[in-house]
């Protein structure tokens, strides 16, 4: 390849260029991973580096090449690629050329080159020649001149040698014309009697060592092909992947979008709702940065104002003004230093919407717990409720209880009361108006087909949901024929012990002795398991959080739709009293939570905000009571065994 006499091409002399300086190479020497530079740009690169290093990081591919004691100049030249470099640079000089002049390579006077010593490898300078030609020792060398060069001489001498002629790196008047396997390298006649001359070195002929590395190597090469081949398959491989991702990711989209644009008007009201609710927590969230930011900014120009002062006074000469206002910059500059900013929770940034199958539209996932008003709730902690209607066992023509337990409203205000005792489900029809304390008369209609219907709740559809032993029943309003059974849980293996219906229609079961709920969908989906530490008997919802409480350790709990807990809080409103702790929970429009507490042979309902802090009493002295539930027009029903009472607020 150094031979050839071809003008290059600028193809050709691009990779005749070293990465690092740009220019031609200069002593070519070759890395671990097959990649050249200059040996001075080597050897800046090292003491860039690491001067102490005994790698040396190619610049190129980043790979690791380990060196010998003489660092860069022991690494291998590129004997090949310099030729090169040669003859591209004679092809440039040269009349016909590129224009660039051949320095002399013997002296360091940069002085025009006007031939070349093929034994030594030099151009030289007419000064370099005649001392050439002068020295005994050198007269037999082969000088050329730069015509010469053009014309081919040169082209037919190397031919005619076999190669090209490689120096000792010991000795550089001799060629190397032995290798040592041993030590892997080219030495000449003297470094073999010096240094390889025992039976630990194994000496070649250079043609016998070369024959032997070219086996190996096409050996190697052909293994390397195949790996070369295996990452050009796998190339192709992962092009199909992609090009199957890309195929993939447009065809959801494009079902994505089919389903939203066949999904449009029937949830056009939920979009509608969701949007007014994000808005409001939206709005209360950014008047809360607003504030802070407000607040944040007085301090900071506090803070600045007190180091301006300071920093003014520590310029001053006078040592003993400083003296003087020594405790009071201290002061400030210590409050200053352990002062703690106003920070907003993290939680009130986060706003999500997740799709699923609890609603046709998917649900809202806030941090924000408490979206609720405090002025609302303190209004309403403070109403005071009074006995409206009352369903006792205590007439002939009146409604009779075996144990009336649980208690659900439809949207006309009429009551469905579970009685666990004669297993059926009792309807008493709406009282309008607010006259004083009556009593309702029979029941419009009973359902008795059940098993032992412990829990009651009513959807949007006004269905009936009932919990009849393990079975989760829904009724139409109609008739009450039977829409849906489904066994909840799926596998759980244990009893479920409350029931609740959220606004999304969605079936909440809680297990006690598992302390977890399973949300349904209408069918009797399983959509998901949730933990439910403490839970008992009665559960309600309220903005995608389940309340209940716990009886026997009296605490009133939340958890998220994700099982997190919202608060724990202790219902023991009576310390010094007897009181056998709550018992059931519901909640208003506006996320008050009513508790029913038991006491001996009667009851009471405290009132507790949407955070689980007490608020106060709501109503004393009322029957024991179980379960109870907010009708549509605003009044507490309450379940108290053998009786239903109807409180409305005055």
């Amino acid at each position: 390849m150094a031979t050839q006499s071809a003008r290059l091409g600028p193809s050709i002399r691009e990779h005749l260029e070293c990465p690092i300086c740009f220019g031609f190479f200069r002593q070519p020497k070759m890395l671990d991973c097959m990649h050249s530079f200059c040996l001075k740009c080597l050897q800046e690169l090292s003491q860039e580096q690491d001067a102490r290093s005994k790698k040396l990081t190619c610049p190129v591919c980043r790979h690791e090449t380990a060196l010998k004691e003489n660092g860069v100049a022991s690494l291998s030249s590129n004997f090949t690629l310099s030729a090169l470099v040669e003859a591209a640079a004679l092809e440039e000089q040269l009349p016909g050329g590129q224009g660039s002049v051949v320095k002399c390579q013997a002296c360091d006077e940069d002085n025009r080159a006007i031939s070349r010593c093929e034994d030594c490898g030099y151009y030289l300078c007419q000064e370099c020649q005649r001392a050439h030609e002068r020295l005994a020792m050198m007269r037999s060398h082969k000088i050329y001149t730069l015509a010469q060069l053009k014309s081919q001489v040169l082209v037919q001498v190397t031919k005619s040698s076999g190669g090209i002629a490689h120096q000792c790196g010991e000795h550089l008047d001799q060629n190397a014309c032995l290798y040592c396997s041993t030590c892997e390298q080219l030495v000449c006649t003297n470094c073999s009697l010096r240094d390889h001359d025992t039976d630990e070195h194994h000496l070649s002929g250079i043609a016998e060592a070369s024959e032997k590395c070219r086996q190996h190597v096409a050996d190697l090469f052909a293994k390397a092909a195949q790996g070369a081949k295996r990452l050009s398959l796998a190339i192709v491989e992962m092009e199909m992947s992609r090009k199957k991702l890309d195929a993939m990711f447009a065809g959801v989209t494009q079902k994505v979008s089919a389903r939203a644009s066949g999904e449009v008007a029937r949830i056009r009201d939920e979009e509608r709702k969701m949007k007014q609710e994000v808005l409001k927590i939206y709005k209360d969230r950014a008047k809360i940065f607003e504030t802070a930011q407000a607040t944040s900014g007085q301090e900071l120009a506090e803070a600045q104002h007190k180091l301006d002062e300071a920093k003014g006074l520590l310029a001053q000469e006078s040592q003993c003004e400083i003296l003087e206002f020594k405790q009071k910059l201290l002061h400030n500059l210590n409050e200053l230093a352990h002062k703690q900013p106003e920070t907003v929770p993290d939680s009130l940034v986060f706003m999500d919407f997740e799709n699923g199958q609890e609603c046709p539209l998917g649900r809202l996932v806030l941090c924000d717990r408490d979206s609720e008003s405090d002025g609302t709730e303190t209004l309403n902690s403070r109403r005071k409720w009074e006995l409206k209607t009352e369903s006792v066992n205590c007439e002939p023509d009146q409604v009779e209880f075996g144990f009336a337990y649980d208690v659900a409203a439809f949207s006309d205000n009429e009551i469905a009361v579970a009685d666990i005792e004669k297993s059926q489900i009792t309807f008493l029809p709406s009282q309008e108006g607010d006259d004083e304390l009556s009593h309702s008369s029979l029941p419009r209609q009973e359902l008795t087909a059940l098993y032992h219907p412990s829990h009651v709740s009513v959807n949007r559809e006004d269905s009936l949901v009932v919990l009849d032993g393990l079975a989760v029943k829904v009724f139409n309003r109609k008739d009450y024929e039977l829409l849906h059974e489904f066994m909840p849980g799926r596998g759980s293996n244990s009893t479920p012990t409350c029931l609740a219906v959220d606004d999304n229609d969605l079936i909440a079961v809680g297990y006690e002795d598992k302390e977890v709920i399973c949300l349904h969908s209408l069918d009797g989906t399983l959509i998901r398991t949730l933990p439910a530490p403490m839970i008992g008997d009665y559960l309600t919802t309220y903005k995608q959080r389940f309340i209940y409480i716990n009886h026997g350790r009296k605490k009133l709990i939340a958890v998220d739709y994700d099982g997190i807990r919202v608060f724990s809080e202790d219902v023991d409103i009576h310390k010094q009293d007897k009181n056998l702790g709550p018992t059931s929970e519901c909640c208003d429009k506006e996320g008050l939570i009513y508790v029913a507490v038991l006491k001996p042979w009667s009851g009471e309902i405290h009132c507790f905000g949407p955070d689980g802090k007490y608020k106060g009493c709501a109503i004393d002295a009322c029957g024991p009571t179980l379960g109870l539930t907010f009708t549509p027009q605003g009044e507490l029903a309450l379940a108290a065994e053998q009786a239903v009472q109807i409180y409305h607020p005055v």
